[in-house]
C-alpha cells in the first residue's frame, strides 16, 4: 500500500527500528526511513521525542509516536488491514503484551548481564538466570502458538516481531561469549521458530548481519514546576470513580438467586436486587455437599453466589489479587469501578506469597493479577487495557483515535518507568541534601506531565477529556 506520509527515524541494525520495520513490511506500507546519528542527535529527533531522545520515532501525517512498543501497536490500530499483528481477543492480546514486555525488559538485558559477568560463579549464576529465562519463553511461544508456525498462529504477529527483531543481536552474542543462547535441546520449538521467522521476506531484509554486529563490537552497546490548577482535577477523580454506581445487568423478569444465609457475597447481590425493585427466587444452597445445580452453573470456581436470569447463570468470574494500598492495584480497581464490573478481592500477603499468586503470576511474582474467568492477566498497565477491551460497555478507558492510544500508552510508560520511581527515590533519600535533589528531580519530571496533559485533555476536565481515562487511572 503506497503510503506518502509515513516517515520513520531511526538507525540501520538497530533491533528496535528494526522491528518497526518488520510491522511497516508486514502490512505493505511504504514509509521514507530517515538515518540518524545516535552521537549527534538531531533537532528533529530531540523535538520529536523530547523525554527518552530515543530511536525509532515514527512520524504519520506529521505526528511523532515513540518506543517501538507503542509503534507496533499503532501501526496494526492505524492500519487494520490483514494482516493483523495483535490477536483479536483480549486475552491472547493481553498475553502478548505482557511477554513483549517481559522479553525488553527481564529477558534481552540478561543476554548483556551474562556477557560482561567477570569470574567462573558469577558467569554460571548469569547464566543460569538467561537459560531460566529462555525456558519461560518457549512455554509462553507453546501456549500462543497452539502448534502453528508462529505466536499469533499461521501469521506472523506481535511477540513474533518483538523477539524476532533481537535475533541478529542475540546471534552476536553468542558469537562474543561462545555460547549457544538458543539451544535446540532445550527449546526446540524456538529454534524452529527462528529458521522460520528468518525466512520470511516480510521480515528478512530487517535481520542485521549478526558476524558485523559482533565484529564491530557493536553488541556492546546495547545496554518541575509545581502543577497548575488544569492538572489537579485529575487529583480528584478517585473520590469521583468511588461515587460510581454500580448498574445491574437483568432486568426484571425470571430472576433466580442461589445463595447461602449471611454471606456478604450473597448480601451484595441482594441489596443491588433491592435497589432495582427485583423480587427473586432464593435457592438455598448447603454447600456441604454442594448441589448439581452450583457445581453446572459455576463449574469454574464453585462458589456462590449465582443469579440466573431466565434460566442464564451469571457468576462473578472476575478476581482481582492484591494488596489494598498498593497504587497499582488501585489501579485495576478504579478501571473495574469505571466499567461497572463486578469483582471479588482477595487479598494476597507479599511476605507469604500465595500459591494462587505463584501460580498466576509464575514469571514476576507480583500483584497485581486480574483473574477472570480462569484466565490469569499480570501488570497492571496491560490489565487496564484488558478490562477496556474486554467490557467495551459504559465509557471508553483508551481513546478510540489509534494516534491517541498511542500517546496515552507512551505517557503511561513514562509514569511508569520514569515519575513514580523518583517517587520511590526521596523515600529512600537520606539526608537533607538528598532529599532536595530528588525533589529537584520529581519537579522535572513533573514538566513533561504538565505538557502532557494540557495536550491530551484539550481544555477538559481529565486526561482522557470529560471522562476519566487511562493515563488519568495510571497516574491518579
Amino acid at each position: 500500500m503506497a503510503t506518502n506520509n509515513v516517515k520513520l527515524l531511526g538507525k540501520h541494525g538497530c533491533p528496535f527500528v528494526n522491528r518497526v520495520q518488520m510491522a511497516l513490511g508486514l502490512k505493505s506500507i511504504d514509509h521514507e526511513f530517515m538515518e540518524e546519528d545516535p552521537f549527534k542527535k538531531s533537532e528533529l529527533l530531540l523535538k520529536s521525542n523530547p523525554v527518552n531522545k530515543k530511536v525509532p520515532v515514527l512520524f504519520h501525517a506529521e505526528k511523532p509516536i515513540c518506543e517501538s512498543l507503542l509503534i507496533v501497536q499503532y501501526i496494526d490500530e492505524a492500519w487494520p488491514n490483514n494482516p493483523s499483528i495483535l490477536p483479536s481477543d483480549p486475552y491472547e492480546r493481553a498475553t502478548a503484551r505482557f511477554w513483549a514486555a517481559y522479553i525488553d525488559e527481564k529477558w534481552f538485558p540478561l543476554t548483556a548481564e551474562y556477557r560482561k559477568s567477570e569470574g567462573e560463579e558469577a558467569k554460571a549464576a548469569a547464566r543460569d538466570k538467561l537459560v531460566e529465562g529462555t525456558l519461560l519463553l518457549e512455554e509462553a511461544f507453546i501456549s500462543c502458538s497452539k502448534a502453528k508456525s508462529f505466536s499469533s498462529g499461521d501469521n506472523i504477529g506481535y511477540l513474533d516481531i518483538i523477539l524476532g527483531s533481537l535475533l541478529g543481536w542475540l546471534k552476536a552474542e553468542e558469537i562474543l561469549t561462545s555460547t549457544k543462547i538458543f539451544d535446540e535441546t532445550k527449546i526446540p520449538q524456538l529454534v524452529a521458530w527462528t529458521e522460520r521467522f528468518c525466512a520470511n521476506k516480510a521480515v528478512k531484509d530487517f535481520i542485521p548481519e549478526s558476524e558485523k554486529l559482533a565484529e564491530g563490537k557493536e553488541a556492546k552497546g546495547i545496554n518541575a514546576r509545581e502543577t497548575k490548577k488544569k492538572i489537579c482535577c485529575w487529583r480528584k477523580f478517585l473520590s469521583r470513580s468511588a461515587k460510581l454506581l454500580r448498574k445491574s445487568v437483568m432486568a426484571a423478569g425470571n430472576v433466580k438467586l442461589l445463595r447461602v444465609w449471611a454471606s456478604p457475597l450473597v448480601n451484595r447481590v441482594e441489596i443491588a436486587l433491592k435497589i432495582k425493585s427485583i423480587d427473586p427466587v432464593f435457592i438455598q444452597e448447603i454447600l456441604l455437599p454442594k448441589s448439581e445445580l452450583l457445581l453446572k452453573s459455576n463449574p469454574v470456581y464453585k462458589k456462590i453466589p449465582i443469579l440466573f436470569h431466565d434460566e442464564k447463570p451469571i457468576s462473578n468470574n472476575v478476581k482481582v489479587l492484591g494488596i489494598q494500598a498498593s497504587p497499582v492495584v488501585i489501579r485495576v480497581l478504579i478501571a473495574l469501578n469505571v466499567k461497572s464490573v463486578a469483582y471479588e478481592f482477595i487479598q494476597e500477603d507479599m511476605s507469604n506469597k500465595s500459591e494462587l499468586l505463584l501460580k498466576s503470576n509464575p514469571v514476576h511474582k507480583k500483584i497485581p493479577v486480574l483473574i477472570h474467568g480462569d484466565k490469569p492477566i499480570s501488570e497492571s498497565l496491560v490489565i487496564v487495557q484488558y478490562i477496556d477491551e474486554t467490557w467495551t460497555n459504559g465509557p471508553s478507558i483508551l481513546p478510540s483515535d489509534p494516534y491517541d492510544r498511542a500517546i496515552a500508552r507512551f505517557w503511561a510508560a513514562y509514569i511508569d518507568e520514569k515519575w513514580f520511581p523518583l517517587m520511590s527515590e526521596l523515600g529512600k533519600a537520606q539526608g537533607d541534601e538528598a532529599k532536595r535533589e530528588v525533589k529537584e528531580k520529581l519537579k522535572e519530571a513533573l514538566v513533561p506531565l504538565e505538557e502532557a496533559f494540557v495536550k491530551c485533555s484539550k481544555g477538559k476536565a481529565f486526561f482522557g477529556g470529560d471522562n476519566i481515562g487511562y493515563l488519568d487511572i495510571a497516574l491518579g
